[in-house]
């Protein structure tokens, strides 16, 4: 257990195990690196044995969404959904990368999931969408309306379904 001076709402790991993704109330995001190996302590710990983030990613001006958050199957993007109506995409491992702004939902993005194979990155909202993105080009391909109220989760059921949830009572 360690303290953070903001409220995590979001985490996440990425496909190795080997680092746990936060994202926070400030719209930061925190990277922490695992070692599981160890007993004693799982992150790395700084001065005073402080868990210290191993990097940090800024650009959300809003809270990062409680259920907006997730690695990509081969873990080289980490996706995250803002109060601030964007999804960014992280090349996390790259520290001169931007990231991608997604700006196509009119409301609070609150979802984000990566299809199985990683060709498709879904986001659903609190304008009541579900917008399906190429990883390729980031370029919407697919808008997906019916749900009367907030889209707050969303899952791949395969390769070519998607199962989605709403503040609205419906699957």
């Amino acid at each position: 257990q360690w303290a953070v001076d903001t409220v995590a709402w979001a985490l996440a790991v990425d496909p190795d195990g080997k680092v746990l993704a936060s994202g926070h109330t400030n719209g930061t995001i925190r990277l922490w690196q695992l070692d599981l190996s160890q007993t004693s302590s799982f992150v790395n710990l700084g001065e005073g044995d402080e868990p210290q983030p191993w990097r940090q990613l800024e650009g959300h001006t809003e809270a990062i969404s409680q259920f907006g958050f997730t690695f990509s199957p081969e873990g080289q993007y980490l996706a995250s959904a803002s109060y601030d109506d964007t999804v960014r995409v992280w090349d996390w491992q790259d520290e001169q990368s931007k990231p991608k702004i997604l700006r196509e939902h009119n409301n609070d993005a609150q979802r984000v999931s990566f299809s199985p194979y990683g060709q498709w990155l879904a986001s659903g909202s609190g304008d009541h969408s579900i917008i399906l993105w190429d990883t390729q080009t980031w370029q919407p391909i697919r808008t997906f309306k019916g749900h009367q109220n907030s889209v707050f989760g969303l899952q791949f059921l395969d390769g070519q379904s998607l199962a989605s949830i709403s503040f609205d009572k419906t699957i």
